[in-house]
């Protein structure tokens, strides 16, 4: 009786090991768990090219990429008042040793 037992579990376990083994290669074949077939293959767009988005027609507006091609730096006025009153001069003299690129705004 005993090894009635001991060869049914060898048996299931044999089977179980099969199943693991089956499992495991349809896994590793295909990742969401469908058969890879022509038709799948044709769905899913291949991950290398490079996405080209055409302009809608009739529209005013404009792509980013060519905005940004075209984009001319402005330059920008430096504004300097006091809040007690200094004289023209002292604030020239402010004016000169600031330097815009290290004023923190926001």
């Amino acid at each position: 009786m005993l090894d009635e037992k001991t060869g049914q579990n060898k048996h299931l376990e044999n089977e179980v090991a099969k199943m693991n083994k089956e499992l495991d290669n349809c896994r590793s074949a295909t990742p969401k768990g469908q058969a890879e077939t022509p038709n799948v293959r044709k769905q899913e767009p291949s991950r290398t090219d490079s996405r080209q988005v055409l302009p809608p027609h009739g529209s005013n507006r404009k792509i980013y990429s060519s905005v940004v091609a075209a984009h001319v730096e402005t330059k920008h006025k430096v504004l300097i008042r006091s809040k007690i009153n200094q004289t023209p001069e002292m604030i020239k003299l402010l004016k000169s040793k600031v330097n815009p690129t290290e004023i923190k705004v926001g």
